[in-house]
């Protein structure tokens, strides 16, 4: 009989992997529940604290830290904490996060109108917002494929045309879908919590002419990066602002 030493190896480490994972789990489920109870109490602030200590933060508990900072009126962080609970978030996990966006933006005085077309697209990010890019590439390209083998057929039957068209549709849809995923988690964003009106440069220095002004919990997107400053792109316009006055998501 061959003893393979190496399966024994494998067995062990997993083993000491899991015996040192089944703690972690343990003690971050104890400090949720303890954070959930100090929310219930109202306790925020030390709420707050319970869940940003926990080595483990998924989506529920970004939601559950945004929650906290709602209530204590820290709005940009609250933004910030509800964004991130979007990566990897569940169907109910995303719509609430946009939910309680939508609150902090209405608590500011912000209008926020979704036309059919939004609705439409905040219920499709919601489903695939847990699915990995990998999968969804793949769903991309196997009906890709089976719609170029029915071309290359070229079979001129009424059905088989309405097959075509069908196969078409679903390719031009999760194109569609993949690309706004991509683009999505690719975007790396943040949130103006400087409550003075705040100038955009045309350059990374004051010295620079003044392009506009941000709001205060604006969202932006970062371009790039320099000396303490960050290049933004905001309302079809690009400048630069301050690093310390934006909170990355």
């Amino acid at each position: 009989m061959v003893d393979f030493a190496g399966g024994d190896i494998m067995k062990r480490l997993s083993m000491w992997i899991l015996g040192l994972a089944l703690p972690l789990v343990a003690n971050n489920q104890e400090t949720f529940l303890r954070a959930n109870k100090l929310y219930k109490a109202g306790d925020y602030q030390q709420s707050l604290v319970a869940y940003e200590s926990m080595q483990m933060q998924g989506s529920a508990v970004w939601l559950n830290i945004g929650n906290c900072l709602y209530q204590l009126e820290q709005y940009p962080q609250a933004l910030v904490a509800y964004k991130r609970a979007l990566k990897g978030a569940t169907p109910s996990q995303y719509r609430a996060s946009v939910v309680y966006q939508h609150a902090v933006l209405q608590k500011l005085g912000k209008k926020v109108e979704l036309s059919w077309w939004d609705t439409i697209v905040l219920a499709i990010r919601a489903r695939t917002g847990g699915i990995s890019v990998c999968v969804l590439q793949l769903l991309f390209l196997l009906p890709w494929f089976i719609l170029s083998w029915l071309i290359i057929r070229s079979t001129r039957g009424f059905w088989y045309k309405i097959l075509i068209m069908v196969v078409g549709i679903f390719v031009l849809f999760n194109g569609m879908v993949l690309y706004d995923t991509y683009s999505i988690r690719t975007r790396q964003v943040a949130i103006v919590f400087n409550k003075e009106q705040l100038s955009v440069f045309s350059g990374p220095d004051e010295r620079y002419h003044v392009l506009g002004t941000l709001a205060y919990a604006q969202e932006v997107v970062l371009e790039d990066a320099i000396a303490g400053w960050y290049k933004i792109r905001y309302d079809n316009k690009v400048g630069w602002v301050p690093d310390y006055v934006l909170l990355c998501v």
